[in-house]
């Protein structure tokens, strides 16, 4: 993701406290900056009060403590509150100038799919169309002029976001897959896609952004609906159901480290994992639809199996995907 901060206040990976603006240098010479609040979707359907699509919520979260909470939802005025032929917002992206991509869900029905951008500040929203197709997960592409968005799973979608917002493109795929669910892009090893439903068990592999060729490089993997590149490990963190995987891009057809997030939780909260976002000092936070956002501490190891810490705090019901505001600057 990509986006400004107004946010002066700093810290650093070696403060107890995970405080406002947190900052990491990427190799590009920009920041990576994160505050403390996420904003999140809800796939609900309906537009009454309590019902909001897309909100935001402060959190915290202490290092020395392990304390991990979460503070009042603020819903966004006039976010996408879609018809009742639509299931609601799903992929959530942040774009600089207090903006985000809301993708449109499933659809409901109706025969296109939609994609919106709104100004968090102001609630104000402008809707494009995904021709025959849907809008889940929603991804940035390295020039920051387009985003990239598919069903779950289902068609790729490329959609001109600057300088002028327009309706999505069919952006056709061959290869291993003929869908997909999510892309990541990485600085020197290419893209990588995951292909699964919503319960998250799928293949994961490489596409051509070219020719658009897929070659599956990972199958019958528990963690392959959403993906991020963590610069802090340099590797890909994967998430699907209840199971967390890293992979080495470099080397991406082997599993570097692997967690069953269920056992670290028994009974309760039932995960059912979706959105992966990361603050690029050791924490990644992954939506799951049971409701919680589940945070993984590993700024010791770097890896999932043995992280310093694993929490969740509750946030809403029908939660789809939560991402922190994190933009690089």
């Amino acid at each position: 993701t990509t986006t400004t901060t107004t946010t002066s206040t700093t810290s650093t990976a070696t403060t107890s406290t995970m405080t406002t603006a947190a900052t990491t240098t990427t190799a590009d010479n920009r920041t990576l900056q994160c505050n403390d609040r996420f904003f999140y979707t809800r796939f609900t359907v309906g537009i009454a009060a309590g019902n909001e699509h897309l909100n935001e919520i402060s959190f915290s979260y202490d290092r020395g403590t392990n304390v991990f909470s979460v503070g009042a939802v603020e819903p966004i005025s006039t976010s996408p509150k879609m018809s009742p032929r639509v299931q609601g917002a799903d992929g959530l992206l942040l774009l600089p100038d207090n903006e985000v991509i809301v993708g449109g869900g499933e659809g409901g029905g109706d025969p296109d799919g939609r994609i919106h951008r709104v100004n968090v500040l102001t609630g104000v929203m402008e809707t494009r169309s995904i021709p025959d197709g849907r809008s889940l997960h929603v991804i940035l592409d390295p020039s920051e002029d387009v985003v990239w968005t598919a069903g779950l799973p289902g068609e790729l979608y490329r959609v001109q976001i600057e300088p002028t917002f327009e309706d999505g493109v069919l952006f056709p795929i061959s290869g291993d897959e003929d869908e997909v669910t999510h892309i990541t892009f990485t600085p020197n090893n290419g893209v990588f896609y995951t292909r699964s439903p919503a319960a998250g068990t799928g293949s994961f592999g490489r596409i051509d952004m070219v020719t658009g060729v897929t070659t599956r490089l990972i199958d019958n993997l528990p963690a392959a609906h959403s993906m991020a590149l963590d610069t802090y490990t340099g590797l890909l963190i994967l998430a699907g159901h209840t199971e967390v995987v890293q992979v080495d891009p470099a080397n991406p057809t082997t599993v570097v480290d692997q967690s069953n997030l269920q056992l670290a939780f028994g009974a309760s909260p039932q995960l059912i994992l979706d959105a992966v976002s990361v603050d690029g000092e050791g924490l990644v936070f992954i939506s799951s639809n049971n409701g919680d956002i589940v945070l993984i501490d590993y700024t010791t190891t770097g890896r999932v199996s043995q992280a310093d810490h694993v929490d969740s705090a509750f946030v809403a019901n029908n939660l789809d995907d939560a991402v922190i505001d994190c933009r690089l600057v």
